[in-house]
């Protein structure tokens, strides 16, 4: 059995993210996020794509909101809810357990879950 790696991180799998189609309810794509890099940096390449509908959104396109820091202008990843990071849409795979919700961004996120 192989061990489980602690040094993951839910960053560590933002650059394909399993999502609900916020018009159709179908199983959607969230593209283009990178680990350990700033999000200005990677932020046009960012997109959703709903293949059921063909609903599409580019992230660099999306409001930026004030910041306390120095009053800047940015946007900010919500990282360890189980909605995607950059839209805030639902997770494809998202499960109730008695213990607690059980989500994964992808299917590597979610095999690496079920290994520990």
């Amino acid at each position: 059995m192989t061990e489980y790696n602690s040094r993951f991180q839910f960053q560590d799998f933002i650059s394909y993210i399993e999502v609900v189609c916020p018009k159709c309810n179908a199983k959607a794509i969230v593209s283009g996020g990178k680990s350990n890099v700033r999000v200005e940096e990677y932020e046009k390449e960012v997109r959703f794509k709903c293949s059921a509908c063909q609903y599409k959104i580019e992230y660099a396109k999306t409001p930026k909101f004030n910041t306390l820091i120095r009053l800047k202008k940015k946007r900010t990843l919500l990282l360890n809810l189980p909605v995607d990071p950059f839209f805030g849409f639902d997770l494809w795979c998202v499960l109730e357990t008695p213990d607690g919700l059980l989500w994964a961004y992808n299917q590597e996120h979610l095999a690496l879950i079920k290994k520990y």
